[in-house]
């Protein structure tokens, strides 16, 4: 057990250190940030563009994060030979594997909650079509200052990874303006608002388990390809799973192929619950426990395909 812990909490650190995690959740933050600046004007759909385009960038980004650090954590390793004194010792291939996802999925955890408790900030910066609270907007881009300000300060006094401390810092200032506008709400308020902060944590419950099952999809690529084939194969991965229903639907009673695509390319508009909550629908408890289920079923299917392929590879070698 202590094999997999070490293993998954340094594949955590290397993944959270990393540059391109950081530039990538700071980009979405700062467009977070910007739309309810967008949606101004809109006939009473605010809200629903600011969740929409919100959990739309979450997605994508998150998708993007994934094939970039599966692609660190398994193709590079396995090609530039850091892998020969961790194989030397008695690991199992299986239990690596594991541990790697396990470490790999906790960065996309964190992800997806700093980016959720933005969306969630968001949605309070938006007061009406005509209106915007500035106070809100100031505190969240000044928050988005002060975690970087953080992260130079540990890195030059003393001597800290910047993009780790950053990173950090991003969820800790941007939990303290949510938790000041449920306690102390400057400027102007909509009660509107208040509700959809809190009937959005489901929805951003079922968008996390969608960028879980991602990121292990990419990793199950990643044990073989390189970041340019990872991102060629997982993007229509992605696409399709958008337009499963109107490719596959129809023809599920007479075409095996389809019944073969519908059933191993995930339906991600099954974890797209944005209209619902824009529109005040509640989301059953049992509908996030079975999505739950299934994807927890997906990324063992995933451990053990990844694990079946990674089996055979031995450090150093390149061939795709």
């Amino acid at each position: 057990m202590s094999i997999f812990f070490n293993i998954a909490r340094n594949t955590f650190r290397e993944c959270f250190r990393t540059n391109v995690f950081f530039v990538l959740l700071i980009v979405c933050l700062i467009l977070i940030g910007l739309f309810p600046l967008l949606s101004m004007f809109v006939f009473n759909e605010q809200y629903k563009m600011i969740i929409d385009s919100s959990m739309a960038v979450i997605l994508f980004l998150g998708l993007l994060i994934a094939v970039l650090l599966s692609t660190h954590t398994f193709y590079r390793e396995a090609t530039n030979g850091t892998l020969f004194l961790l194989l030397s010792k008695p690991v199992p291939r299986y239990l690596f594997v594991l541990a790697k996802i396990s470490g790999m999925l906790a960065v996309l955890s964190f992800f997806v909650i700093t980016c959720g408790i933005a969306m969630i900030n968001s949605i309070s910066i938006s007061v009406s079509q005509f209106e915007t609270n500035m106070y809100n907007m100031l505190f969240y881009y000044c928050a988005l200052a002060l975690a970087s300000l953080w992260g130079a300060y540990r890195d030059y006094f003393r001597g800290r990874v910047f993009t780790q401390s950053a990173s950090m810092g991003l969820m800790f200032f941007l939990f303290l303006q949510a938790v000041q506008n449920a306690v102390l709400p400057l400027g102007s308020y909509s009660t509107k608002a208040a509700e959809l902060q809190v009937s959005v944590i489901p929805s951003l419950l079922l968008l996390l388990f969608a960028i879980w099952i991602m990121g292990a999809i990419t990793v199950v690529l990643g044990t073989r390809f390189n970041v340019i084939i990872n991102l060629l194969v997982s993007f229509p991965i992605y696409l399709i799973g958008l337009i499963s229903n109107y490719l596959f639907v129809n023809s599920l009673q007479s075409s095996f192929i389809c019944k073969f695509f519908y059933a191993v390319i995930p339906n991600w508009q099954f974890f797209w619950t944005a209209d619902a909550v824009s529109n005040g629908i509640k989301i059953p408890e049992e509908y996030i426990f079975f999505s739950f289920l299934y994807t927890i079923f997906y990324i063992a299917i995933c451990i053990i395909t990844a694990t079946l392929l990674f089996k055979n590879k031995e450090p150093g070698d390149s061939r795709l």
